[in-house]
């Protein structure tokens, strides 16, 4: 279950760069992305 949540953490910290990297609107929904992927 560790291992899970840790993957799931790193995961969200993945998204939330590519997010500020692609994406250049000033208020970005991550937590919406996540859900559509």
């Amino acid at each position: 279950m560790n291992n899970f949540i840790w993957t799931v953490k790193n995961y969200n910290d993945l998204a939330e760069i590519i997010c500020k990297q692609v994406f250049t609107y000033e208020e970005f929904d991550l937590k919406a992305l996540i859900l559509l992927l």
